[in-house]
């Protein structure tokens, strides 16, 4: 009998996150509802082009969002742009690190499972400048994309599915670009309003009030405070 692969529809969400915040995890359980995500991959950059100045090694990042996101059976960090640098290194000890892109890291995820339906979650201000970004037809070749309005603050009908920089056709992963229709949000009143719900963040959740003490206790969330 022939097994049929699950298809998941994956968020993924790349960022130095030096520091995760609030801001990310908002955006992210956003996109996650009104886009009808299965799960939300934060990307810690591997080798930012554009930002050579961080404070903290990927380890360092990669672990501020798993304690941020503790807690949240959907949210997953994904060391994806690390293990393809450690690659490089293998094959290329020699030379110095690439730059990590964004068309690159989709490609490699989508050749780890081809099932998964991924999707790009950006700003409005980044989706205006997609046409600039490194290979922008492979991006929407391997992703849909969900951007969200950054100024004023997401509210919870923001999250929209946006057009790519091509029209859809059978190899498009995204499809058709249209508003997704609103979905009920704890997110409402806003942050200051809302109660720690199943599975959403507020003020009071980072660190998660059900994490672990080793979360909890953890020199990595002075960043929050």
């Amino acid at each position: 009998m022939t097994r049929v692969a699950t298809v998941r529809r994956i968020g993924i969400f790349g960022g130095t996150f030096d520091p995760v915040h609030l801001g990310h995890l908002i955006l992210a359980e956003q996109c996650r509802e009104q886009g009808r995500l299965d799960e939300v991959w934060f990307v810690p950059a591997g080798n930012n082009p554009f930002k050579s100045d961080r404070f903290r090694t990927f380890d360092q990042r990669a672990e501020m969002v798993e304690l941020a996101i503790a807690g949240h059976a959907a949210f997953k960090v994904n060391r994806v742009e690390k293990e393809m640098l450690e690659e490089f290194r293998r094959q290329h000890p020699a030379e110095p690190l690439p730059a990590s892109y964004t068309y690159q890291t989709l490609a490699e995820l989508h050749r780890r499972d081809p099932a998964d339906e991924l999707f790009l979650l950006i700003g409005s201000d980044s989706l205006e400048e997609l046409p600039q970004w490194r290979e922008p037809q492979q991006i929407a070749r391997n992703a849909g994309l969900l951007a969200i309005r950054r100024n004023p603050p997401p509210r919870r009908s923001d999250c929209i599915k946006n057009p790519s920089p091509r029209p859809p056709s059978p190899k498009r992963r995204g499809g058709e670009s249209q508003p997704l229709p609103p979905a009920p949000s704890p997110l409402r009143g806003g942050v200051g309003s809302h109660r720690p719900q199943e599975g959403n963040f507020s003020s009071e959740m980072i660190p998660p009030r059900n994490a672990p003490p080793r979360v909890r206790d953890s020199q990595a969330f002075s960043v929050f405070l």
